[in-house]
């Protein structure tokens, strides 16, 4: 039979079970998202001694698929568990003044000089896996982020151009020379000559909204980050993404 007393602590032990459950939810949504990467590289400004500064180029996460879980008291610290996984796009362009090209005056046929600049851009589409972990109070939260990148299409091109079209075109037997002489493209990176795997390590802040929109317990997220990344961006060169800053906003249903 049972006992007044365990009677008492099989409903003690329900109602701890159904408090538990309370106290944790996840969220399943889409995150999206705009940055900033800072570059640095060593690939010679026009295959000469030049080179390039450091540059800032854009970062977007277009859409992802994103998802968190917290757990813990309901009045006070939550646990925080965050994934995402989407795609992610970054470019950046940067170019310096470089050598002079000779020219052919057309009027004397004379060879003189014409200001030349060398400029580099890249394009880079990535798969996008990021994971976090942290904590939350009021909505306010802090995660430590680890956030892994598969480049699947990239490419970079490595041109001059100048003022005037430039004599010597048999002196560039493998480069591209267009826009009438005024352009030549020294060197293109395909994909394949790109780091395939990227990794990067980084903080985040959030803060969390809840609202009820149409009997759905919608959660809005917005969360500034840092990320540092731990891999170079190129195989052929040593070309660095130093730093990676952004923001990102995940909308997503409370279950």
């Amino acid at each position: 039979m049972i006992t007044c007393i365990q009677t008492v602590m099989i409903v003690v032990v329900v109602l701890s079970v159904c408090e538990v459950s309370a106290q944790s939810n996840a969220v399943v949504g889409v995150e999206v998202g705009y940055g900033r990467s800072l570059y640095s590289t060593s690939i010679p400004a026009g295959g000469g001694t030049s080179t390039f500064p450091d540059v800032n180029g854009p970062t977007y996460v277009p859409v992802s698929l994103a998802s968190q879980m917290r757990w813990g008291d309901s009045a006070g610290v939550h646990w925080l568990v965050s994934g995402a996984f989407g795609l992610q796009v970054a470019s950046m362009n940067t170019s310096t003044p470089v050598e002079a090209l000779p020219y052919i005056d057309p009027t004397d046929g004379s060879i003189k000089s014409s200001v030349t600049d060398a400029q580099l851009a890249m394009t880079r589409r990535s798969a996008l896996l990021r994971v976090g972990i942290g904590a939350e109070v009021a909505g306010v939260g802090v995660q430590l982020l680890g956030r892994m990148g598969y480049v699947y299409a990239a490419e970079t091109t490595h041109l001059m151009t100048t003022e005037h079209p430039f004599g010597g075109a048999e002196g560039w037997p493998t480069a591209e020379v267009l826009d009438s002489g005024r352009t030549v493209i020294v060197e293109r990176i395909p994909t394949d000559g790109h780091h395939q795997v990227l990794f990067d390590v980084g903080a985040a802040v959030s803060y969390s909204v809840l609202a009820d929109l149409a009997t759905f317990p919608m959660v809005f997220t917005l969360q500034p980050y840092v990320h540092l990344p731990l891999t170079t961006v190129y195989v052929n060169h040593t070309t660095t993404e130093r730093l990676n800053y952004g923001c990102s906003l995940v909308v997503g249903v409370r279950l």
